[in-house]
Formats: structure tokens, C-alpha cells, sequence
């Protein structure tokens, strides 16, 4: 009998929960996110030491370039509004060079995201190592994304009010090329969403990235629609304060920004994650089990054709040339052994048999 012998070490536990799977996807979300809140905000201090920096050099670049007009970056929207072709593209021109340094925003974007994705899929991560990790195997495709989003939107900048001073001056007709271009940035903004999640999840080329990230952002367009509209009220009620720096102090509009570090872009960073990931893995999922399946069609042996087993002949009356040429057979057969049929007495019969009688 050994020592522990007849001692449990071991009970039943709980099991998995029936309902564990089937929780409501808002209480799931703030779970989450106030269970991970602290780990959120120290990779959204990372984030922000990428952010702030490039957003002061491109807003104080701007400013700069447009110093001797007394434009500041409020100034740019509402020449928006007050359309002057010339002043215009000077300032569409002075904005997409001042904005370059927002370019490498785009590779914070891959670091929080694949951090922000892991905390969804209730994974391991490790902020900082994750962080620089994403950046390092992921900087070209993610620069590319961020010049090319970049140049997209600094181009309908420029379009998109040219053509509604069109529309208003010369007819309705403009206001097809006005509508197409407004849905445009809709699409490139949507993508850009999605765009960053591939990056950081799938080994793909940066045209089959492009191409994909439109794809699903226009198919889970409640999905993009909601994700832009967070990303959208965090902005304009933080960021008001760059329309009223005349009537509002310094030390408000520090609260403001903070607000916005702090609260709003951690807030956005994780909601789109949270909303991207659901739709991204579902659709991996679906392609997963189409090869799959088309993998198994391919490798399946080729079915061997069942051969009909012979069946017994049934017996067939002989023909007439058959009959005749069976009683020759046994003539020459009779020959052979020396007993010929002859003809006696009106009918064939044996030599031998003649012999007897």
C-alpha cells in the first residue's frame, strides 16, 4: 500500500459556464475595459510619446508656413467655408507638407493596435516588448499605409471644397463628383481602421493589405460608421479649443488635451480594436474552412468504378448453322475413331452398330 494511497487530491470543479460564450457584447467591452484600464494607459503613454511630439512639429510647421497671413490651423477650416481657389491650394499644399511628420504616427498606430488586439482576444501580451515588436517586423508596411492615407486625405482636402464651390456656382451637375469624392474619404478613412489590424495580424503583401482592408470596411459598414463616429466625438470636443484660442484659457485648454490623451485616445484606440477583431476573425475563419475544404476535394482519391460481376449465361437454342455444324463435328469425330455414320435403311446410323445387327 503506498503512502497517499486512498487520499484525493482532486475535486470537480465548476466547468466552463453555459452562458460563457454568449455574453452580451457591451458588458464584455467595459469588462475589458475596466479591467485593463491601467495596462491601457501605459501603452497609451507610449502611443502618446509618438503622437504629441509629431503633432506639435506638424501644427507649429503649419502655423509657421503660414505666419505672415496670420493663419493658424482654425484659419485653414474656415477658408473651407470662405472658398478662394488660390489662398486655397496654397493652404492644401502647406498642409500636406507641415502634416509629413504625422506620417510616422502610422507605426505607433501598429504598435497600440497589436497590443489593443490581444487585450480583445484575452491573450498574453507584454506592453513595451509588443509595442516595438509590431514596429519592428511591420514599420515599411505601416509607414506605406500612413503616407498613403496621408496623401489621400490632403487630396480631398483640396477637391472636396473645390468642387462644392462648383456645385453652388455653376448646378447640380458637380455635385456627383462632390458626392463621390465625400464617399472616397469615407472609404480611405474606414480603410485606414482596418488597414493597421491587418498589418499587425496576417503576412501579407501591401496590395492585398489595401485592397482587403477596403473590402471589409465597406462589408461591416455599421462596424466603421461606429468607429468613426467615437473617433470623431472625442476629437471635435477636445480639440474645439483650436476654433476658440481666443476665448478660452490656457489652463482649459491643457484640460481639454488631457482629456483627450488620456482619456479619449485610449478609449478609441481599444473600441476599434474591439470592433475590428469580431469581423476580421470571422472572416479569416470563413476563408480558413473554404481551403479546407477545397484542400481535402483536391488530396480525396480519385473513386474507383465498381466493375458488374459476370452473370451465368442462360442456355441459348443452337442456330441452324450451329446445329449443322455441331453434326459435321461429330461426323469427323466419328471418322477419327473409325465408327462412320452410313446411311441404312433409310436412316444415318453407325458402321459399327450395322456390323452388330
Amino acid at each position: 500500500m503506498g503512502l497517499f494511497d486512498g487520499m484525493k487530491f482532486y475535486k470537480e470543479g465548476a466547468g466552463v459556464e453555459k452562458d460563457a460564450n454568449n455574453t452580451p457584447s457591451i458588458v464584455r467591452f467595459f469588462r475589458l475595459f475596466t479591467e485593463q484600464f491601467w495596462y491601457l494607459q501605459r501603452a497609451n503613454l507610449l502611443y502618446i510619446l509618438f503622437f504629441v511630439p509629431l503633432a506639435a512639429i506638424s501644427f507649429f510647421a503649419f502655423a509657421l508656413m503660414n505666419v505672415s497671413e496670420g493663419m493658424l490651423f482654425g484659419d485653414f477650416i474656415l477658408s473651407v467655408a470662405e472658398f478662394n481657389e488660390v489662398t486655397h491650394f496654397g493652404l492644401v499644399v502647406s498642409l500636406f507638407i507641415s502634416t509629413i511628420p504625422l506620417i510616422f504616427i502610422s507605426l505607433a498606430n501598429a504598435g497600440i493596435t497589436l497590443i489593443n488586439r490581444n487585450i480583445v482576444r484575452e491573450k498574453p501580451f507584454f506592453i513595451v516588448s509588443d509595442f516595438f515588436r509590431a514596429i519592428k517586423e511591420n514599420w515599411k508596411q505601416s509607414l506605406a499605409a500612413g503616407f498613403l492615407v496621408q496623401l489621400f486625405l490632403v487630396v480631398l482636402a483640396y477637391s472636396i471644397p473645390t468642387y462644392a464651390d462648383m456645385s453652388q456656382d455653376k448646378g447640380g451637375l458637380f455635385y456627383v463628383p462632390l458626392a463621390l469624392l465625400a464617399i472616397l474619404a469615407a472609404v480611405i478613412i474606414f480603410s485606414s481602421y482596418f488597414a493597421y489590424m491587418m498589418i499587425v495580424s496576417f503576412n501579407l503583401k501591401f496590395s492585398a493589405i489595401v485592397k482587403n482592408s477596403a473590402a471589409i470596411a465597406i462589408g461591416a459598414l455599421p462596424s466603421s460608421i461606429l468607429m468613426f463616429v467615437v473617433d470623431a466625438v472625442f476629437f471635435i470636443s477636445c480639440f474645439v479649443w483650436f476654433f476658440l484660442l481666443q476665448s478660452i484659457s490656457i489652463g482649459g485648454a491643457f484640460i481639454l488635451l488631457s482629456i483627450y490623451l488620456f482619456i479619449g485616445l485610449p478609449f478609441s484606440n481599444f473600441t476599434k480594436s474591439f470592433l475590428m477583431w469580431p469581423v476580421i476573425e470571422k472572416i479569416t475563419k470563413a476563408s480558413e474552412a473554404a481551403q479546407a475544404a477545397q484542400t481535402a476535394q483536391e488530396t480525396q482519391p480519385a473513386a474507383i468504378p465498381e466493375v458488374a460481376e459476370p452473370q451465368a449465361d442462360e442456355p441459348v437454342s443452337p442456330t441452324a448453322d450451329e446445329a449443322e455444324e455441331e453434326e459435321e463435328d461429330d461426323y469427323n469425330s466419328s471418322i477419327e475413331d473409325g465408327d462412320e455414320l452410313v446411311f441404312y435403311q433409310g436412316r444415318m446410323v453407325k458402321r459399327s452398330e450395322i456390323e452388330f445387327l
